[in-house]
């Protein structure tokens, strides 16, 4: 009889479910989108508006300190009321169709009391033809080849499931700790360049505020909710990683397999993590990603040589 591993396997690599890891990615890719023209729009704030007004000041009296202010009053309520709205939507669509992948792959029932309605059935050829054309051909949907790793084959029962659900999780922290340096970098070094800027234009304490405070407030209010959002994210990992390490302790200790429900209980916390979780630039994931999947398979590699020593079987 095949595996619970193996069915994993040929499952993922399925064209209609590497169709719904595109679509998924790209969902998600549009809401990072819309952070991306918010960003853009708070650094000409912050790295032009902002020096421009120094300089004019300085140089030729002409006071544009207003307009500054404004222009970032302006940016922080665009995001207050629209930008968070639009991406929370996208964040929604995208989990949900990353679970119907999961329930699907990892051979698990839709869980109707907690996630009543299922993505549209035009979402996933939809959205997987835009990522098509985004990536510039189908060639490239082979990245979404093997998303679970080949050793899960060697193992028999539901403890397959329990691995691909770590390596999900692992995968998501190593992201968003790699992140969160980053924004904590970028974000005071910004702040930084316009205090110098300042100090050297030997602005008053006034002048200070309204010509580089202002246009900051956008960077401060996205790398501020970032900052707290990705932490209190990486902490939700940690409290479903001890759940999942907990349950294999028991599966080793115990000879036994996990049963459907813990594993349905389990994948119920992973999809609410992703419905609510804060999104990371595409750019760090492609970074990261040799170095992620490596050490991922390496963990995958040591869970199935433990699973495979617990229950007496030679390679």
């Amino acid at each position: 009889m095949i595996s619970i591993g193996e069915q994993i396997l040929e499952k993922e690599n399925k064209l209609a479910n590497i169709a719904k890891l595109a679509a998924m990615r790209e969902v998600y890719a549009r809401g990072k989108d819309w952070i991306l023209v918010y960003t853009i729009l708070a650094l000409i704030g912050v790295l032009i508006l902002a020096p421009c007004g120094f300089i004019l000041k300085r140089l030729y009296a002409i006071d544009i300190s207003w307009l500054v202010a404004l222009y970032g009053i302006t940016l922080f309520a665009l995001d207050t009321f629209i930008i968070k709205r639009q991406i929370k939507l996208l964040k929604t669509k995208a989990a949900s169709i990353q679970e119907q992948f999961d329930c699907e792959v990892l051979i698990m029932g839709w869980n109707k009391m907690l996630f009543s309605k299922k993505p549209e059935d035009t979402d996933v050829p939809k959205y997987s033809e835009f990522r098509i054309k985004r990536m510039k051909g189908k060639k490239k949907l082979d990245k979404f080849k093997n998303w679970y790793k080949e050793p899960i084959k060697k193992v028999a029962g539901n403890s397959a499931k329990l691995i691909c659900q770590r390596s999900n999780i692992a995968y998501d922290m190593e992201v968003r700790n790699s992140f969160l340096k980053s924004v904590l970098i970028v974000s005071w070094g910004i702040f930084i360049l316009l205090a110098v800027l300042a100090f050297l234009m030997e602005l008053s304490i006034g002048s200070f505020i309204i010509n580089a405070v202002s246009p900051f407030l956008p960077i401060f209010s996205i790398t501020t909710k970032w900052h707290y959002e990705q932490k209190d994210t990486i902490q939700t990992l940690k409290d479903i990683k001890n759940v999942v390490e907990n349950e294999w302790d028991f599966v080793i200790s115990t000879v036994t397999e996990p049963d459907d429900t813990t594993i349905r209980q389990i994948q119920d916390r992973i999809h609410l993590h992703r419905k609510t979780s804060p999104l990371v630039p595409d750019i760090i994931y492609d970074m990261l990603r040799n170095k992620n999947e490596k050490y991922i398979l390496h963990s995958v590699n040591e869970q199935v040589q433990e699973y495979l020593k617990s229950r007496g079987i030679e390679e």
